[in-house]
């Protein structure tokens, strides 16, 4: 079936594929060792909207994978009454988290190359 924009419905479907829980979390942790450190870049990066970003960042930081840091400012902020004070944190990957980001490409490579295997001996 073709749609208003010329695309057929099942091309459409196959761009757009749901990723699972895991490959969220494989996303943004690699994503933070990459070397963006804020939640917008890590949102931005990942394609995740905010409430899911701060929930699975909480649960990571939880199970050591990632830590987050305030930075501290170099001197006095001068007060703005029309200004909300805004910190960002910063999270970065731990020893831990690079371990098993490391071990799951690792899984996903093996598995990919076996699906590339069994579907040319198909």
């Amino acid at each position: 079936m073709i749609g208003e924009n010329g695309l057929s419905v099942e091309s459409v479907q196959q761009k757009i594929e749901k990723r699972d829980k895991i490959e969220i979390v494989l996303s943004i942790r690699g994503t933070v060792e990459s070397g963006e450190h804020r939640p917008t870049r890590i949102m931005a990066r990942s394609n995740i909207n905010y409430v899911a970003l701060k929930s699975i960042l909480k649960n990571i930081e939880e199970a050591g994978f990632v830590t987050s840091k305030i930075p501290i400012r170099n001197g006095p902020v001068p007060p703005n009454p029309f200004k909300k004070k805004h910190v960002h944190t910063f999270y970065f990957i731990t020893d831990k988290g690079a371990r098993f980001l490391h071990f799951c490409r690792e899984v996903y490579k093996v598995i990919e190359e076996n699906h590339l295997h069994t579907a040319i001996t198909s």
